[in-house]
């Protein structure tokens, strides 16, 4: 019987460290990978997107505001009855 928990307290021991490890290197291997991430953006910027400066930033046509006024009016009629 005490074998047996020691064999198990080592398996078991090997496998934590086994993962210990691999989370060791996971952690460098994405912080060399930010690395170069980093430098690569430094060499190509993403695009920056242009805004019209005429354009107003939340416009809603006319129309829409039309059909809100008539959906709120039918749900207000049907609410007081």
């Amino acid at each position: 019987m005490n074998s047996s928990i020691m064999e198990a307290l080592l398996i078991m021991l090997i496998g934590m460290g086994v993962v210990v490890l691999f989370l060791i290197i996971l952690v460098y291997v994405m912080k060399f990978v930010a690395g170069i991430v980093a430098q690569v953006d430094k060499l190509m910027p993403p695009p920056q997107e242009e805004i019209p400066a005429s354009a107003p930033a939340a416009s809603i046509s006319s129309d829409k505001m039309v059909a809100v006024a008539i959906a709120l009016a039918y749900v207000h009629s049907n609410k007081s009855k």
